[in-house]
């Protein structure tokens, strides 16, 4: 499956783009709105692509970025909805936007693109609305855990610098964490070394 394509980008007509690999290659996709946006004829890009495998045809969709693209691979999993409505929707709607719309049940957002009609909608709906949320909650948790991650490291680091052992640094850090009320690297470092 081809999943990147990087190349000078020959020919862009409506969504269909052209890019002229290294290799000698040129590949037509049908890209997003937001993709073709980033492109200019005779500029080098890079693609992030969808193959479409058919009995009849390969297909290649591209995207302005792998959001894009994953919220495409979920539409997928809607019964009635191939690739070209997903790409359509994607094209009409940005990710985060249609994450949002999805995730709030707000059918109206999606019934306002081209082609895709209130049955369609609402299937979209029902179908990923609980999916799109667990994601947007495990999203959350995720960038949480790194902020705390990212906020103890910097203040062992500190402490570290300041002459103090790795292993001390990292028991008065969560002591302070454990004791005190602290949000910020600076108020984190001198909470821990009243433990030091």
């Amino acid at each position: 499956m081809i999943a990147l394509l990087e190349g000078t980008i020959e020919e862009i007509t409506n969504r269909h783009v052209t890019i002229m690999t290294s290799s000698g290659v040129g590949y037509e996709m049908l890209c997003s709105a937001a993709c073709v946006a980033q492109l200019q004829v005779g500029e080098k890009a890079r693609i992030t692509v969808f193959t479409e495998v058919r009995e009849d045809a390969i297909n290649l969709f591209g995207f302005s970025d792998q959001l894009e693209k994953q919220v495409f691979s979920l539409l997928l999993n809607v019964q009635g909805v191939g690739p070209k409505t997903a790409a359509e929707v994607i094209s009409n709607v940005s990710a985060r936007m249609l994450l949002g719309a999805i995730a709030d049940g707000n059918v109206e957002a999606l019934r306002r693109v081209k082609g895709v009609g209130p049955k369609t909608a609402q299937r979209v709906i029902l179908d990923l609305q609980e999916k799109v949320q667990k994601l947007s909650l495990e999203s959350r948790d995720l960038h949480a855990q790194n902020a705390q991650y990212s906020l103890n490291d910097e203040a062992i680091a500190a402490l570290q610098s300041l002459g103090f052992q790795r292993k001390d640094a990292e028991q008065a850090v969560q002591k302070a964490l454990k004791n005190d009320n602290v949000s910020e690297t600076a108020a984190l470092v001198r909470a821990a070394l009243r433990y030091m």
